[in-house]
């Protein structure tokens, strides 16, 4: 996994370069699937996963609903460096985890561990 800046993300990329991204139902509202960049430094989510392929999204969007109680739903867009760039402003993210293929198996939770 490959964590950067949202800045150096959007640098890096042109917006014709699309991303798979999870998203969570909870309460009856679809939020992305977000996490901390360092639990013992922060205090709110800060991070937004994106994969170039669907499969390790879809795997880590489901490991994280079987452990987070109240979701609903799950479900993987393709989108737009644009529209990544919205979920960050919106929920005030400020990283971008760039999950790799293999990361999306193991344990399920995009760490790459293969457990």
């Amino acid at each position: 996994m490959q964590v950067v800046s949202a800045n150096d993300f959007f640098q890096h990329f042109s917006e014709t370069d699309c991303f798979y991204v999870g998203f969570l139902k909870m309460r009856g509202s679809w939020v992305p699937l977000c996490a901390l960049k360092d639990p013992q430094e922060s205090t709110a989510l800060d991070m937004i996963y994106v994969s170039r392929l669907y499969d390790p999204m879809a795997a880590l969007t489901s490991a994280y609903a079987e452990k987070v109680s109240g979701v609903e739903q799950t479900f993987v867009q393709f989108l737009m460096p644009n529209e990544i760039r919205n979920l960050v402003d919106r929920y005030g993210l400020h990283f971008v985890a760039q999950i790799a293929e293999e990361e999306g198996a193991g344990c399920g939770c995009g760490c790459g561990c293969g457990g």
